[in-house]
């Protein structure tokens, strides 16, 4: 598995079993309609081997959907920095709900996942004495 990095700036990633001759096969352009045909020139700035093609596959599709970002800090080895850098904190993230609720619902308290059952369990108690007594 490798990345290029492209003449505008973008990253590519590939899989192959001969570096070599997949580099050349970018650099030489033999297909016009190849992302990197029209970003050259080209560097390879990363590349690892794996003992098994569908690993290296599986690896391939999971780094081709990273941002720049990310992509880059594996290049870099910045371990701590790619730890960041894959946290979710778009909408549909734990964080970004957290966040909204406490700013929109200032008068509803933050409950911590492992306190939950305690506190749902006391809010349906006191509904249902509630319910009882009218």
């Amino acid at each position: 598995m490798y990345i290029l990095h492209c003449a505008d700036g973008t990253y590519y990633t590939g899989m192959t079993n001969n570096i070599e001759r997949r580099f050349a096969e970018h650099e030489y352009g033999i297909n016009e309609d190849a992302y990197t045909f029209s970003r050259r020139p080209l560097e390879l700035v990363w590349g690892e081997k794996y003992l098994s093609a569908r690993y290296a596959y599986q690896m391939e599709r999971k780094i081709k959907k990273w941002s720049a970002a990310k992509k880059k800090a594996l290049i870099d080895g910045r371990w701590d920095d790619l730890k960041n850098l894959a946290r979710c904190l778009n909408k549909t993230s734990h964080e970004f709900w957290k966040g909204k609720i406490a700013k929109e619902l200032p008068e509803k308290k933050y409950v911590p996942l492992s306190d939950c059952r305690t506190v749902c369990s006391s809010e349906v108690e006191n509904t249902s004495q509630e319910n009882i007594s009218n």
